[in-house]
């Protein structure tokens, strides 16, 4: 069977049963596309790589290919598609970009003093600010 083939029989399935699956069909429909005309089975896993690591970094988005590719290939398998699944065992760790930033108690106490007075009709009470400061502090 072919790749593209096989891709739109999945996502059929899928969609039948409820998933909307609106952005593992686009990855799909875009690997089988890069792949041409090739049986489910010839897919080579450096032509899997090179899909899925693209020209940049690995992102949440390597991943989310990643995850719709493993998909996949279970599918093609358990219908003896393939043989073994030519997609990586497993993921590379995403970077964090994200640096959290941990107020100490000094710029803590800054932010409470911070809190206008109440004023009639005026945004938020300050004991309501207040009290949601604290509380997302606490939270983390």
């Amino acid at each position: 069977m072919k790749l593209r083939q096989a891709v739109e029989h999945y996502i059929r399935l899928k969609q039948s049963l409820g998933f909307r699956f609106a952005t593992d069909s686009q990855i799909l429909k875009a690997f089988s596309q890069a792949m041409g005309q090739v049986r489910v089975g010839q897919v080579k896993p450096t032509s899997v790589r090179a899909y899925l690591d693209g020209s940049g970094p690995v992102t949440r988005n390597w991943e989310r290919k990643w995850v719709a590719l493993r998909g996949f290939y279970v599918f093609a398998s358990a219908r003896g598609l393939v043989r073994r699944s030519p997609v990586p065992a497993w993921a590379p760790k995403v970077a964090r970009t994200f640096t959290p930033h941990l107020y100490s108690m000094e710029e803590l106490r800054r932010l409470l003093q911070a809190i206008p007075p109440q004023k009639a009709g005026q945004g938020l009470p300050a004991p309501t600010l207040r009290t949601l400061l604290l509380l997302l502090y606490g939270a983390g």
